[in-house]
């Protein structure tokens, strides 16, 4: 009946110690084993000339491209990544689908962290999220379809991402879900507020880039974006 006080406490914080161990191994194996850098094509950063052995590991990402390894800090890879096309500035070659995904996987866990919080301009977040839903649909989606919507657009297009996961998650409720819900019922809300345009487009790609940050697996979600945007 009776339990010592610490009982919850200490399983809290082993709970806490596995999903650290598991974190930092996770971003370790997305990153590209930065732990082993001597196969690494280029021996310095790319913006903070930063050489290879004493870049930070946690701060640390390589790809394999025709068979040589190059390796970038993170705040360089995610801004390459902000742009239309992603591109290895070394070679000018694009940026595989592959580590495309390891990125925005790796960039998932360090925000999850508070490892990493980069401030995004609308354009950024627009071209962001035409990447993951490319990566997911395999469809090419210009950015400037999310970037140039009026304020009628938005509305519908929120308006039937909303109809579409309520239709969706109506019989599988959860908490998550719930807060998605909730930001695109006040990305809808917000249209009828006298707010600046961009203002709320801004708040509209947000919440969708944050709803895809917080699942798992994209491809549903992606689809239905994709299928509201479709649609207008």
């Amino acid at each position: 009946m009776w339990k010592p006080p610490t009982v919850e406490t200490d399983s809290a914080t082993l709970i806490q110690k596995i999903w650290r161990g598991w974190s930092v191994r996770r971003c370790l194996a997305l990153a590209g084993d930065p732990l082993k850098r001597h196969d690494c094509h280029n021996e310095e950063e790319l913006v903070t000339l930063e050489e290879k052995n004493h870049q930070n590991p946690l701060n640390f990402f390589s790809f394999l491209e025709n068979g040589k390894r190059w390796w970038f800090g993170l705040d360089t890879i995610i801004k390459l990544m902000e742009t239309e096309t992603p591109k290895n500035p070394y070679t000018n070659e694009i940026i595989s689908r592959d580590t495309r995904v390891r990125i925005y996987e790796l960039r998932d866990l360090y925000w999850y962290r508070q490892l990493y919080n980069s401030p995004q301009t609308l354009h950024n977040k627009c071209i962001m999220l035409s990447h993951i839903l490319e990566d997911q649909l395999f469809e090419k989606i210009s950015y400037t379809r999310f970037e140039y919507m009026s304020r009628l657009t938005i509305v519908f297009f929120s308006s039937e991402i909303h109809r579409h996961l309520v239709a969706r998650w109506r019989d599988k409720p959860s908490q998550k879900r719930e807060k998605h819900l909730f930001l695109i019922e006040s990305c809808v809300a917000k249209q009828y507020l006298e707010a600046h345009l961009e203002f709320l487009l801004f708040q509209l790609i947000s919440s969708l880039l944050y709803m895809l940050r917080t699942t798992k697996n994209k491809f549903p979600l992606s689809f239905i974006i994709f299928g509201a945007l479709q649609a207008m």
